[in-house]
């Protein structure tokens, strides 16, 4: 049968509008149910909100530049965090999330548990084993490559091209249009949006080619240089 539950805490506070989800934590105390944001579940029942930090280290013998090298690949940026930084001891960390602490012959990952953040542990993970299986270069590695948002668009005008034909595709400045049976969708390069106001399916179908092309061209967490 149908369940009623009870909106608590801060979701109680926002005017309900019909259409709308409601996202939260069901709570059943005895033959009642409540919805409520996370961080009031401590307020109004017994229980206690935690965190699981994960902590994952294997062994590491192989080049720390090609290790950055291949994280600079994976997640586009890499950042250096000063913490207990010493001489034999870097931590970097990717995907704003993941920490990796690189020590000798030992490299230690240390994230915060959540589905998105385990599946990029194991993304983290796995570069590591590359680096360790790949043998040092001799010459020196270079620079992971940029897609700048001019070499992007001329990607986009080809692809582009190539889906509806040359005709079919118009661009100026950070714009690109595609018309197609009196229906024109409109790419705002800034943002990755496409608008077609005459037919949602024509919508999706460009848009899923704008996301499709952006994930093949940009690492994850990466940008468009301008």
């Amino acid at each position: 049968g149908e369940k009623l539950a009870k909106v608590m805490g801060s979701l109680a506070m926002q005017k309900p509008v019909e259409g709308a989800r409601v996202s939260g934590i069901l709570v059943k105390r005895n033959f009642n149910y409540h919805i409520m944001a996370p961080s009031d579940v401590p307020k109004y029942t017994d229980l206690t909100m935690s965190t699981v930090t994960q902590r994952q280290s294997v062994f590491f013998s192989g080049s720390v530049q090609m290790l950055q090298y291949l994280l600079l690949q994976l997640a586009g940026e890499l950042e250096s965090v000063d913490g207990e930084r010493t001489e034999k001891k870097q931590i970097y960390r990717a995907f704003k999330a993941i920490d990796i602490i690189i020590e000798p012959k030992m490299i230690t990952l240390e994230w915060i548990a959540s589905p998105c953040n385990d599946m990029f542990a194991d993304a983290v993970l796995s570069a590591v084993l590359q680096a360790e299986s790949m043998k040092i270069p001799d010459h020196p590695i270079p620079a992971p490559t940029k897609v700048d948002k001019l070499h992007f668009k001329e990607c986009l005008v080809e692809l582009l091209q190539e889906m509806f034909g040359d005709e079919s595709v118009k661009y100026r400045m950070d714009r690109v249009s595609v018309s197609v049976d009196n229906k024109q969708a409109d790419i705002d390069l800034n943002q990755f949006q496409v608008v077609c106001k005459e037919d949602d399916a024509f919508q999706q179908i460009v848009q899923t080619a704008v996301s499709n092309l952006y994930q093949t061209l940009v690492p994850a967490n990466g940008s468009l240089d301008a």
